[in-house]
């Protein structure tokens, strides 16, 4: 039963009764859910409340709405991963084997911050400094959010525009070169923001990308914290002897 005292929203607490049904077997692939009337009723919330859960489900590939017909099970192990190898410059999100046309980057905050303690001795200053925010998406999904803190000397005149694009195209527009990046990966529970904007149910595990980036000089161009979905990616690292 939904919880309407609880912390955690509606529409999750719906996606975790759809999923249990699912891993119970009450619910198999190609069965087809109850009406929206019906299971919104059951549940005790308005059919927008219902609908948001249902969305989430289908964007996450384990339910299908066919018009005129009604919404389906789908095969839940049947979702695409991604690899992404730690041991290269680009994130993730730049995969090489996802098509660039089913990118989207949507720039949730851009402005200049005093940053914490923590982050000024990273980035070895005690200037103001420029905080971006970004939602990635692949084929519609949110896939991760990028919380940067970058030098703002580097990107000076840059506006929303040029953040929806790549990072990296636009420090080689500047006449950057990136020399190399430290990177930490340590599993979170993530926030109920961040929850929320990848659309995780509310017991997934994130895993978030800590990175500082160092130009060709040493000079640190950014430090970022960047929080993947864990459920479609798979992280690799190459050592050589």
């Amino acid at each position: 039963m939904l919880d309407k005292n609880s912390h955690v929203p509606l529409y999750l607490q719906i996606e975790e009764i759809i999923t249990k049904n699912i891993d119970d077997g009450i619910w198999k692939e190609n069965d087809k859910l109850p009406p929206e009337t019906l299971l919104a009723k059951k549940l005790g919330v308005n059919r927008i409340t219902l609908r948001e859960g249902l969305n989430s489900l289908i964007k996450r590939g384990i339910l299908e709405r066919v018009r005129g017909v009604g919404v389906f099970v789908r095969n839940p192990n049947k979702k695409k991963v991604y690899n992404w190898k730690l041991d290269t410059i680009m994130t993730g999100y730049h995969n090489e084997t996802i098509n660039k046309s089913n990118l989207k980057t949507e720039v949730l905050k851009l402005k200049k911050i005093d940053a914490s303690d923590y982050v000024n001795k990273i980035l070895k200053t005690d200037s103001e400094i420029l905080y971006l925010e970004r939602l990635r998406y692949i084929e519609d999904l949110p896939v991760c959010i990028e919380k940067s803190y970058l030098e703002e000397k580097f990107f000076q005149n840059s506006k929303i525009e040029d953040f929806k694009k790549s990072k990296y195209d636009l420090v080689k527009k500047n006449g950057l070169i990136i020399k190399y990046i430290d990177r930490a990966i340590l599993p979170i529970i993530p926030s109920i923001n961040d929850r929320e904007l990848l659309k995780l149910s509310q017991n997934d595990v994130a895993l978030q990308v800590n990175g500082t980036t160092y130009l060709d000089d040493l000079q640190i161009l950014e430090y970022s914290e960047t929080i993947y979905n864990a459920n479609i990616f798979n992280f690799t690292l190459t050592v050589y002897d």
